[in-house]
């Protein structure tokens, strides 16, 4: 499953994963904030994995675009 995920500056995206996830930054910055606290910056051409069962946070600073591969 592909999903896009577009936040604009401000805004945040909170979710579970349910399925091993692997993201790929397609444009604009910002951080995931993933267990623990761990804080990871995004940026245009950053990739990123999230195994199942992960909670995290992604907030915005300059529009982000965001493509997030899992299997259902």
């Amino acid at each position: 499953m592909l999903s896009r995920i577009a936040l604009k500056a401000g805004e945040t995206y909170s979710h579970t994963s349910v399925a091993p996830e692997t993201w790929i930054v397609l444009s604009g910055t910002g951080k995931a904030q993933g267990p623990g606290g761990n804080v990871l910056p995004l940026s245009k051409g950053k990739t990123l994995f999230a195994p199942f069962g992960t909670a995290y946070k992604v907030v915005c600073d300059v529009d982000l675009v965001i493509f997030k591969a899992a299997i259902p």
